[in-house]
């Protein structure tokens, strides 16, 4: 199946139902990224940045959440790509990323930077997917390993 006619929307409250059936299934996301929050709590979390929902024919693919300019180092940051269960392994997360890399691009910037818990190796390796590169490893507030990839743009 092809990822044209990708586009995204901005996701609105009434969205949250979207994310909790996207993730109803992924029990080592649900651990690493919302440990013990409700999805609105999850989202109220991450304000500064932009949630959106993709879609491909009309029909709701992904979620994302990323920053263009993260308070750690003023950079572009993706914090969250989410494939609806029914649409995975398709490519649709390699063109939402392209996606983003583009727009930021054409806005100036230079790199994408992305945070992995060590622990989730699928993760690390769509990163590594989408030309993503290691950077450094570094622990967050709680203690957990993080690594921290980059792409160029």
């Amino acid at each position: 199946m092809g990822t044209g006619n990708i586009h995204y929307r901005n996701m609105l409250e009434s969205d949250t139902a979207l994310l909790h059936e996207f993730t109803k299934f992924d029990s080592l996301w649900k651990l690493i990224e919302m440990k013990h929050l409700t999805v609105n709590e999850y989202m109220n979390k991450y304000i500064q940045g932009e949630w959106r929902v993709w879609q491909q024919d009309d029909t709701d693919v992904a979620i994302t959440y990323h920053l263009e300019f993260a308070p750690s180092n003023n950079k572009p940051w993706i914090g969250t790509v989410i494939i609806n269960p029914n649409k995975r392994r398709q490519g649709l997360g390699i063109s939402v990323i392209q996606h983003l890399k583009e727009e930021l691009r054409e806005k100036g910037h230079k790199a994408i930077f992305a945070g992995v818990s060590v622990e989730a190796d699928w993760w690390i390796q769509f990163l590594s997917d989408c030309y993503f590169e290691q950077f450094k490893v570094e622990k967050d507030e709680q203690n957990q390993m993080f690594l921290i990839m980059v792409s160029p743009l």
